[in-house]
C-alpha cells in the first residue's frame, strides 16, 4: 500500500529531526532558502530518504526543487512510490517522479 501524504510528511519530518537535528517550522517552509538545510545536510537527508523508502535517487536526475520543503519531498516520494511506478524498476527519476533505470 502506498503511504498517504500525511504519512509521508510525518516520516520525512521524523527523518529530518533524527538526521539533521532540528524541528521543521512548517510543511511549506523552504528548508534550503531558510538555511536550515545546507549541501551536506541535503546529501544526508537524501541518503536517509533512500533508505527509508527503499529507493535510489540518481545524482544525474536530482532536482533540488523537489527537496526544498517537506511538502515537496512528500509529493515527490508519493509519485515515485505509486504502485505502477514501483513495478517498473528500482531507481527514481527525480525529474519525472517516476521509477526508471
Amino acid at each position: 500500500m502506498t503511504p498517504t501524504a500525511v504519512e509521508l510528511c510525518s516520516r520525512i519530518v521524523r527523518l529530518i529531526r533524527t538526521t539533521l537535528h532540528f524541528e521543521v517550522p512548517g510543511a511549506n517552509t523552504d528548508l534550503i532558502a531558510s538555511g536550515l538545510i545546507d549541501s551536506m545536510g541535503l546529501v544526508s537527508l537524501v541518503v536517509e530518504l533512500e533508505q527509508e523508502f527503499g529507493c535510489e535517487i540518481p545524482l544525474e536526475a536530482f532536482d533540488l526543487e523537489c527537496f526544498r520543503s517537506v511538502d515537496r519531498m512528500a509529493s515527490f516520494m508519493a509519485s515515485a512510490l505509486a504502485p505502477q511506478a514501483l513495478a517498473a524498476a528500482p531507481a527514481i527519476d527525480a525529474h519525472e517522479g517516476a521509477i526508471g533505470g
